[in-house]
C-alpha cells in the first residue's frame, strides 16, 4: 500500500497511533453500542487530522 501511495481504510488495524488510541477509548465501554458511539465521537474529533471517519446510524435504539 505504501508503494502504491494509497491510504489504508479506517479499521485496517495496522497499528497507527490514532487507531490504537481509539481502541483504548472503546475498551472502557459497557456495551457494543456504547463502544461504537465512542469510536464515532473519537473519529469525528480526529477527522481533520487523519481524514477517516466512522458514522453510527441508529433507528429505534438499533445500530
Amino acid at each position: 500500500m505504501q508503494t502504491l501511495k494509497q491510504p489504508l481504510p479506517w479499521a485496517a488495524g495496522v497499528g497507527s497511533e490514532a487507531f490504537a488510541l481509539m481502541c483504548h477509548c472503546m475498551i472502557s465501554a459497557r456495551t457494543p453500542g456504547e463502544a461504537l458511539r465512542l469510536a464515532a465521537r473519537y473519529e469525528a474529533m480526529l477527522y481533520p487530522m487523519i481524514g477517516h471517519c466512522v458514522e453510527l446510524r441508529e433507528d429505534d435504539g438499533q445500530a
